[in-house]
């Protein structure tokens, strides 16, 4: 499948969270402190979001706005690792 992502980066005031990307926090404790965050409902990690999107892709799935809207409050500035897991047991399954 093929996947891809995008989300803008702004101040870190702005944003309201660090960047992340492919799981390494840009905010001095994974990596570097960086001064802008990205603008997203979850962490907004758009190399996890992409694979994500691909794996659901490959498997004739829903893209992952759908089995994770950015309209539920659970998944505000959740951990992106939750959508690769998810999308691992139903690449598994």
């Amino acid at each position: 499948g093929h996947g891809y992502d995008i989300h803008a980066l702004a101040s870190m005031e702005e944003a309201g969270q660090p960047l992340v990307i492919g799981g390494v926090s840009f905010d001095g404790s994974d990596a570097p402190a960086y001064e802008k965050g990205c603008v997203a409902h979850s962490d907004g990690d758009v190399i996890y979001h992409s694979v994500v999107d691909a794996i659901l892709g490959a498997l004739s799935m829903p893209d992952i706005g759908q089995l994770f809207p950015d309209n539920d409050p659970r998944l505000k500035g959740s951990d992106s690792e939750i959508f690769m897991e998810e999308a691992y047991k139903r690449m598994s399954e």
